[in-house]
């Protein structure tokens, strides 16, 4: 199991643990100097991609996410649809994306995905953004899981979050609303 305690809290940890002969190894020093060095090189060298080479080895921007999304719209809109479904409190779009195969939209089973609740949990948005692209560009995978089923993904439900977390705080978790 791996842990993540306080430069505060490190040593009377690190005491516990050995007071309860707990074999224990540090992983990372200091995580916060791990996050800066990262930020500091996403963006290098980042451009555009197409929606139909998608790199799925990088996390994407909210505007890389957006991009793709209306590009896919435009190149597979007999299956795609995209739909603004509200906007956030610092007025950037929420999207569904809409896949179907199907004649009518919604006269079959609907499979309904959401990502990104939790802003700094990266990993739910690339998942959901590598999904849409598989149900669309992936004829085989697409015809497959869209045969009788209509998809609609939400890939970014907190963009404001999200965005938050490229760039300020790495760790942000919730949205932006202040209470």
């Amino acid at each position: 199991s791996r842990v993540m305690v306080s430069p505060e809290n490190q040593e009377l940890f690190q005491h516990f643990l050995t007071d309860s002969a707990i074999k224990f190894g540090i992983e990372i020093e200091n995580v916060d100097e791990v996050i800066e060095k990262d930020k500091a090189e996403r963006g290098h060298g980042r451009a555009k991609r197409s929606a139909e080479q998608a790199n799925f080895e990088l996390y994407w921007t909210f505007e890389e996410m957006e991009f793709s999304m209306l590009q896919l719209a435009k190149l597979h809109p007999k299956i795609l649809k995209l739909e603004v479904i509200g906007q956030s409190i610092e007025k950037r779009n929420i999207y569904a994306v809409r896949i179907s195969r199907n004649e009518r939209f919604g006269n079959s089973p609907i499979i309904f995905v959401d990502a990104g609740t939790h802003a700094r949990e990266w990993v739910g948005h690339a998942s959901a953004m590598y999904l849409i692209h598989q149900l669309v560009v992936n004829s085989t995978i697409g015809a497959e899981l869209t045969d009788g089923l209509d998809w609609v993904i939400v890939p970014v439900v907190n963009p404001d979050g999200y965005v938050y977390t490229w760039e300020e705080d790495r760790l942000w978790r919730k949205n932006r609303r202040f209470v």
